[in-house]
């Protein structure tokens, strides 16, 4: 989520770690794709590093003009509901995949009932492989681009991520689990 005046100290993250070459802009600079590169592309292209942003006056890149580099978030992105660890339903879109979205996130957490902030215990609960594998088997056919969970490092998260990568295989797709809380991991 982009914050108040954070797009700026985002930018000046990227420029002073060297990163800045390997950000992806689409071909219009408009922030609107109609068909992604897979990653095997990206990484011919060294052109690897994809940035989606939402929130802190950001809006659809198809009724504004995005920042140079980043993506709205909800353009290319068809997401679960929060807190829902039991069904496969979409929050806000159509529950068709495809959509016009070419980006699948399933988030897969219950924040703590009475603080509604991210559960450890929660987690070890949800970052289960069984929980991981029997929450994926309710997407049809749909397989997450990113699986979203708190504390990524409790659980089956890496492993059950690792193996939906094998079963995929080198067609383009892949699955990468991003946590809430703490740092991102693939």
């Amino acid at each position: 989520e982009v914050g108040e005046g954070t797009l700026e100290l985002l930018y000046q993250a990227i420029n002073d770690s060297g990163l800045e070459k390997y950000v992806l802009r689409d071909e219009e600079n408009d922030g609107t794709v109609t068909t992604w590169p897979t990653f095997q592309q990206l990484i011919n292209s060294n052109r690897r590093l994809l940035l989606f942003a939402h929130d802190g006056g950001m809006e659809s890149c198809e009724t504004s003009t995005c920042p140079e580099g980043i993506f709205y978030t909800y353009d290319h992105f068809s997401q679960t509901n929060w807190n829902d660890g039991e069904t496969c339903e979409l929050r806000g879109n159509s529950n068709t995949i495809p959509d016009k979205h070419g980006f699948f996130l399933m988030n897969h957490w219950k924040n703590d009932e009475n603080l509604d902030l991210p559960s450890k215990t929660n987690a070890e609960e949800f970052n289960t492989y069984e929980f991981l594998s029997t929450r994926l088997g309710k997407c049809d056919e749909r397989v997450p681009n990113i699986v979203a969970v708190d504390f990524w490092s409790t659980g089956d998260v890496l492993k059950f991520v690792e193996d939906q990568n094998t079963k995929i295989g080198g067609g383009g797709d892949a699955v990468v689990a991003a946590s809430r809380s703490g740092s991102i991991r693939h």
